[in-house]
């Protein structure tokens, strides 16, 4: 039917309502359907998708995606890109090797995201970044947190796409009451920040937890997740991040 071309010129339509139902149409799509997803990244739609999230941020999309200027995104076509950016890099370790494409511009685009202005964007990265990570094995035969569940073994490029552009460092910052670095949410930046978010802090502390175990943390970031970790335990956070006793001593032990 050729239905995938107007639908992916769609995503850059002029009207942001249209670039949103855009969004959700190819999303839903392409979620579960190796098929579709593989008709629809013929079109190489990731540059795209990452354009339409990173438009309240400063980075600018390299000239080669030949992605065309586009206005800003409002929160819902943001969250609905995201939306379509995980359904489309889904089990698909091609799609996610081309993050690092033009210096890792994927993986900071979902770096500046962690400090978008709407703290849904916030929790919806902090989630996409935790979902690319179950397919990489932990190593060794150390059992799984229960965090994620594991398939095949998976080479580690979402591993080493998230360390490399730093996303673990923008984490602890985002986490961290001391640091400023990441701004709080809202268009003036006096909303809730990120650490005082209950939904975002579980969500990114287990990317951090997921990093940790697969020995993805700087020892830098190690140092600063352990603080972090301990300061969590005497306030009782360790509950509230949704982690059995036993899985806080998994956490332990590889902070040791």
């Amino acid at each position: 039917m050729k239905l995938w071309e107007p639908l992916y010129a769609l995503l850059t339509d002029p009207l942001d309502s249209i670039r949103e139902l855009a969004c959700w149409v190819c999303g839903t799509a392409v979620q579960n359907n190796p098929q579709s997803q593989s008709a629809f990244l013929e079109l190489k739609p990731i540059p795209t998708l990452l354009a339409l999230i990173s438009t309240t941020s400063t980075l600018k999309v390299p000239h080669d995606f030949n992605v065309p200027n586009l206005p800003p995104s409002s929160e819902q076509t943001r969250s609905r890109a995201i939306y379509c950016l995980s359904s489309t890099l889904k089990h698909n370790l091609n799609a996610i090797a081309s993050l690092s494409q033009q210096d890792s511009w994927g993986w900071k685009v979902l770096s500046a995201a962690l400090s978008d202005p709407s703290i849904i964007i916030r929790r919806k990265v902090a989630f996409l970044l935790s979902s690319l990570l179950l397919g990489v094995p932990t190593p060794g035969d150390l059992p799984s947190t229960g965090i994620a569940e594991f398939g095949a073994p998976a080479p580690s490029a979402p591993l080493d796409g998230m360390v490399e552009s730093g996303i673990p460092s923008t984490l602890l910052q985002s986490l961290d009451p001391t640091s400023h670095v990441i701004p709080a949410s809202g268009p003036n930046a006096d909303g809730v920040a990120s650490h005082e978010d209950a939904d975002y802090r579980e969500k990114a502390c287990r990317v951090l937890i997921a990093l940790l175990e697969r020995k993805g943390l700087k020892d830098e970031d190690k140092q600063a997740f352990k603080a972090l970790w301990q300061s969590w335990k005497k306030g009782g956070f360790e509950e509230s991040v949704g982690l059995s006793e036993e899985e806080g001593k998994m956490v332990d032990s590889w902070l040791a």
